[in-house]
């Protein structure tokens, strides 16, 4: 309502004020299992799903990269340095992570950098236009731009309906990502690293080392696990 308020397409944001409802949130803790992954990417992967090749390369990056759906839907090529090297990876600007307060590095295992780059070959730009501040999974609507966060939810839902599979949403692959490099007995620090959670406490604000390598760690040991399967 506020964004149709904003550009004039009502007069007035007729929620405005409105109380919020509900109780209080309960924690998720929906994790995917190897052969629920398994049945997954079997429905995600079939021809007649009936979803744009965009979302679903978007969902496998996110198990791939246990990053936060919304952040990978609005990827963007000047993100990604060095897919052609040995160490891939993408940088999170600051304004796009959840705490707004510094950038975050992703590095990329090898079926992650594949599946970018099959997403840039469908939105790949015509001669003269620019090749860098482009989304990799680019909206099927051309003026909205980036891959819309809850065309990814919505893309789930639709899959799962009559299926066997336990419904689960976008996010809930981020948390599978993380147990994956917990069950490979890596450090607790390479999984909160990767996933990008901010230690408040006094530690925190002096440690500012990147952890790139533990990183890579965590995202290889994802790639051991699902790579066949994705």
């Amino acid at each position: 309502m506020t964004y149709a308020n904003d550009r004039e397409i009502l007069t007035e944001n007729f929620l405005h004020g409105m109380k919020k409802v509900g109780g209080k949130e309960v924690e998720k803790d929906r994790v995917l299992t190897l052969d629920e992954l398994k049945a997954f990417f079997a429905i995600l992967n079939d021809e007649e799903a009936g979803i744009t090749e965009g979302t679903r390369l978007a969902l496998k990056v996110v198990l791939l990269t246990a990053q936060r759906p919304g952040e990978v839907a609005g990827m963007m090529r000047s993100e990604l340095h060095g897919l052609e090297g040995d160490k891939p990876h993408w940088i999170i600007p600051a304004v796009r992570t959840k705490n707004k307060k510094a950038e975050h590095t992703v590095p990329l295992s090898p079926t992650a950098v594949k599946l970018i780059e099959a997403a840039l070959e469908i939105g790949k730009p015509e001669d003269g236009e620019d090749k860098d501040d482009r989304p990799v999974f680019a909206s099927r609507f051309e003026s909205v731009g980036v891959l819309a966060r809850h065309s990814m939810s919505q893309a789930v839902r639709r899959l799962l309906e009559d299926k066997e599979l336990a419904a689960f949403t976008p996010h809930d692959l981020r948390r599978t990502a993380a147990t994956i490099v917990q069950a490979a007995r890596l450090p607790v620090d390479y999984v909160k690293a990767l996933l990008n959670h901010n230690d408040k406490g006094v530690t925190g604000v002096y440690a500012r080392w990147h952890m790139f390598e533990e990183k890579r760690e965590a995202v290889l040991a994802i790639e051991v696990q699902v790579g066949q399967l994705v």
